[in-house]
């Protein structure tokens, strides 16, 4: 979800705040999920980590309407795509118990990632901000966000507005009868997007995107190995060609 903006719907429940360190992750893929909260069951994802000190959530009453429960449901995709076991997964909660991203979350965010071992890192959500706050601690696949009620093209936000060798965007691709493709006019960030995927939200498309280079390059995701696994195609409305997992 990237947006700067309060998240309604918010019910007492279980509390998710720890700040553990984990020393050491069996050897295992470790991935960072940034975005507002998370209830996942999968024996993958560990416990998730309030950056905000403040969330407090109710597992029993996951709603998809509820913007809160964002992360949880761009995670949820990740999983139905994902085919390796050798992987674990930490969220990270950058949205505070009234829905509000604020730098120093973020920053956070970016300082437990460098004390944990993170390999990787996926956001479907950004913060909204005239400067960067930070170079990525990792390699980073990030929704390339759309334009909403709360974000205009001319907003900057972090990481996507940034550009870096650690940051792997990506946008989402439409489809209509006839194998008519195109990219949604609605992404933002459009001349810098790397790779798109076939789904109806930059969100989707970040947790389907990850997925599939994760389930094809099995020593972990370069460059080189990303570029390798996809293909081209032309957009039917723009007539430029895209890169396309």
């Amino acid at each position: 979800m990237i947006l700067n903006s309060k998240a309604p719907g918010f019910i007492l429940g279980l509390f998710l705040f720890c700040l553990p360190v984990y020393a050491a992750m069996d050897g295992k893929f470790h991935i960072a999920v940034i975005d507002t909260g998370f209830c996942n069951k999968s024996p993958l994802v560990r416990r998730p980590i309030d950056l905000t000190k403040s969330v407090v959530l109710n597992c029993n009453s996951i709603d998809k309407k509820n913007r809160r429960f964002h992360g949880h449901f761009v995670l949820e995709k990740f999983l139905s795509h994902n085919k390796r076991k050798d992987i674990t997964i930490t969220p990270l909660i950058v949205f505070d118990k009234d829905g509000v991203q604020k730098e120093q979350y973020w920053k956070n965010a970016i300082n437990w990632i460098k004390k944990n071992k993170v390999d990787l890192i996926m956001t479907a959500s950004g913060l909204k901000t005239e400067k960067s706050i930070g170079t990525l601690p990792a390699l980073t696949f990030a929704a390339s966000g759309q334009v909403s009620g709360k974000l205009r093209r001319f907003h900057k936000i972090w990481p996507q507005s940034f550009p870096s060798q650690k940051l792997v965007l990506i946008g989402n691709l439409l489809k209509e009868d006839g194998n008519i493709y195109y990219a949604d006019n609605l992404l933002l960030h459009q001349s810098r997007i790397d790779y798109f995927v076939e789904e109806d939200s930059s969100s989707k498309a970040v947790a389907t995107a990850l997925a599939k280079v994760l389930n094809r390059c099995k020593s972990g995701p370069t460059r080189d190995c990303i570029k390798g696994k996809s293909h081209k195609i032309t957009d039917q409305v723009t007539k430029k060609t895209l890169e396309v997992l």
